[in-house]
């Protein structure tokens, strides 16, 4: 083996060993590989297939081909009208809209990938940095040849997910708020409690649960005149609230039946009825007095002031007799004085 044969040897060898030894070296051409589960991408530095001239590229078939929960990753894939040069600008989808701004690096995106300059038709990216769970919207960037003006697409939205899901416009979820049912509230009637007075309040604790005064009353109850049927009283209130009225009538009715039929049953004239008043009247206020009947003793006590002031405003002015007849005069007095 010549020297020049060893030559080649060692050279080839020195060329060989190190793209055998690693796996990781990109091949010639290859600027970058990105990969997304199966899916690898390797991003070229030049083409051959690219067109130089002027011509206007679309395109289409747009589409989420693969989304990897696990390494947070989405592949995009679409098809341009001729071979160009490409990249993917993307962003969440709470970010937009974005401003785009052709003299900054990303075109105004935070994210986008490195630009593939393949020039081929049928391209394939691959998105890094993804949350689970959340929206997306991605654009295309397509360029005749690498330093052409870019054609950027309409934006594309995906979220991520387990499995890949097609894109559609999601209607707002209407939201009800519960109606809630208005509080009744059900007033009961107030009961008005009867103001007692102080006297019958402490003769009551004295004698019982049952005054006396209370059994008088529960007696003439019976007796207690309709006031629907008495217009005028009722207009006036005269049964509404006194309820001693009926016994105040019965003990009239008794007074003037005892000054009818009683007293000349007993030969006792009245010179003067106004004395048999006064009497009644007295009479009338001790017994109600001494029975605890306080009512018709403050009436007893009223009817007697009456008849009293009554009888003097009577006097005054009349011209004062020789002798004045006696209040209470009987038949033998009476036949005495003729």
């Amino acid at each position: 083996m010549s020297a020049f044969t060893k030559v080649l040897l060692i050279a080839a060898a020195i060329i060989l060993i190190p793209n055998s030894a690693s796996a990781d070296v990109l091949p010639i051409g290859v600027i970058e590989r990105a990969s997304c589960g199966n899916t690898v991408v390797d991003i070229q530095s030049s083409g051959t297939g690219m067109m130089h001239g002027f011509t206007q590229l679309t395109t289409s078939n747009a589409r989420v081909s693969a989304i990897n929960a696990v390494e947070n990753c989405a592949v995009i894939q679409w098809d341009s009208s001729a071979p160009a040069a490409t990249m993917v600008l993307y962003a969440e989808l709470t970010d937009e809209p974005v401003s785009i701004d052709l003299s900054k690096e990303g075109f105004g995106y935070s994210k986008f990938t490195t630009q593939n300059n393949a020039g081929i038709a049928s391209h394939t990216a691959v998105l890094k940095d993804l949350e689970s769970g959340k929206a997306y919207s991605y654009r295309l960037v397509t360029r005749a040849h690498p330093s052409a003006l870019p054609v950027i697409s309409d934006p594309f939205v995906f979220i991520t997910g387990q499995t890949y899901i097609i894109p559609t416009v999601v209607k707002p979820i209407v939201v009800i708020p519960p109606v809630k049912k208005p509080v009744v509230v059900i007033e009961k009637p107030v009961v008005e409690t009867p103001i007692v007075p102080a006297a019958i309040t402490a003769a009551t604790e004295a004698m019982g649960d049952k005054s006396k005064e209370g059994e008088l009353l529960s007696f003439f109850a019976g007796f207690k005149p309709d006031t629907s049927r008495l217009s005028l009283s009722s207009s006036i209130g005269l049964f509404e609230k006194d309820k001693y009225i009926v016994p105040l009538l019965f003990l009239a009715l008794l007074l003037y039946l005892a000054y009818r039929y009683i007293l000349p049953m007993v030969k006792v004239d009245l010179k003067n009825p106004v004395m048999y008043w006064l009497v009644g009247s007295v009479v009338l206020t001790v017994g109600s007095a001494a029975l605890m009947y306080y009512y018709i003793t403050l009436v007893g006590i009223a009817v007697f002031l009456a008849v009293m002031a009554w009888y003097l405003l009577k006097s005054v002015g009349e011209e004062e007799l020789p002798k004045q007849p006696k209040l209470l005069e009987t038949k033998h007095d009476k036949n005495k004085r003729n």
